[in-house]
Parts: C-alpha cells; sequence; structure tokens
C-alpha cells in the first residue's frame, strides 16, 4: 500500500529541487550574459550561442529568457545598444562602464562563493 504521507513529501521535495534549479539557473545565466559582453559587443543569437558552446551545451538559455534579461540589463543601465552595420535588423548589445563594473563584482562574488561551497562540500566526503 503507498503511503501518502510519503507521497505528499516526495511531490514537497520535487518542488523544492525545481525551484532551486530555477534560482540557480537564472542566477548562473545572469553572469555568463554578462560575462559574454565583457569580453565584447555581440547580438542576442550570438550570447545564446557563446554560452552554449562555452558550456559544451549544459547551460541552454531559451530566446525569450536572452531578450527579457537583456531589456532589464538596458533599464538597469548596464548595456547599451547600436544597430550591427552589416544588418540593420540586429541589434548589437554593448556593456557600459556601470556594466562592466557590474560583471567584476558578481564574477568575485561567484568565484568567492564557488571556492567556499566546493570546498564545504569536498569536506563532506572526508
Amino acid at each position: 500500500m503507498i503511503d501518502e504521507k510519503d507521497h505528499s513529501s516526495d511531490s514537497q521535495v520535487e518542488k523544492a529541487l525545481e525551484n532551486w534549479i530555477t534560482s540557480f539557473r537564472g542566477g548562473v545565466i545572469v553572469l555568463l550574459v554578462i560575462a559574454v559582453l565583457y569580453e565584447g559587443d555581440l547580438h542576442g543569437i550570438g550570447i545564446i550561442e557563446r554560452i552554449s558552446k562555452q558550456t559544451d551545451g549544459i547551460v541552454q538559455v531559451p530566446l525569450g529568457t536572452i531578450y527579457a534579461l537583456l531589456q532589464r540589463f538596458i533599464r538597469m543601465g548596464l548595456i547599451e545598444t547600436y544597430k550591427d552595420p552589416e544588418d540593420q535588423r540586429k541589434t548589437i548589445y554593448k556593456l557600459n562602464k556601470r556594466g562592466k563594473s557590474f560583471y567584476q563584482n558578481i564574477r568575485e562574488l561567484w568565484l568567492r562563493y564557488s571556492v567556499a561551497v566546493n570546498s564545504f562540500l569536498d569536506s563532506m566526503e572526508e
């Protein structure tokens, strides 16, 4: 007989895991998009392709997500845009001074946290 209490608990664990993945993924995507733009100006599809290639396909950024995020960065004053001189239909995104500072800050936080978390998890294995 299936214990409904256990089934409910499994469902709650799955929901908690989904929520954690969504939050974690969102933060990682912010960092990677800003990192790509720190390297140079690029259009939305190019950002998606660069992230996919550099992460061996592990991080996939949906089309809708990239443009919503880029619009948020524009509103925050982190990036500017201009039209591609070779194809006026394409918008190129450029990290400005504020965006570069933002990148440097979140990169430093990521490095410190990832080292600390990895060290902690490694110590749990001993």
